[in-house]
């Protein structure tokens, strides 16, 4: 199952804290600087989850935490709040990667597909 699309609306800052991050990042030379961070931090919930499925919600927190916390480091204005929240979501996805996480069950999994057309000694041979 691929990741949901990550935007800018899921980083829910307000717009003009996202102005001015933009003004920022760019007056550094910064190319599409969102861009960046969404897909370093795409790969590093990836890196951890290795295919594990989370819900939506958690995986967007995850993201918007990571996003945000590399908008800030590239500035090197990181917040004690922001290195705090960064510092969680990587110890969720240590946990979630050793197995110590443990992730919730969806509630309507999808009916297994019996599988039919063939049996053990049947007299059906493929060659």
């Amino acid at each position: 199952m691929p990741a949901p699309t990550f935007t800018q609306d899921d980083l829910m800052l307000p717009p003009q804290e996202m102005a001015q991050l933009h003004t920022a990042l760019a007056n550094l030379g910064q190319q599409d600087p969102l861009g960046r961070a969404v897909g370093e931090a795409t790969d590093t919930v990836a890196l951890y989850l290795r295919g594990l499925v989370v819900p939506d919600s958690q995986w967007r927190r995850m993201m918007r935490t990571l996003v945000i916390w590399m908008l800030y480091t590239q500035l090197g204005m990181v917040s004690e709040a922001q290195e705090k929240a960064y510092e969680a979501t990587m110890k969720e996805l240590r946990e979630i990667r050793d197995g110590e996480f443990s992730l919730p069950v969806e509630e309507n999994p999808e009916e297994p597909v019996p599988v039919t057309g063939g049996a053990w000694g049947s007299k059906d041979k493929i060659l």
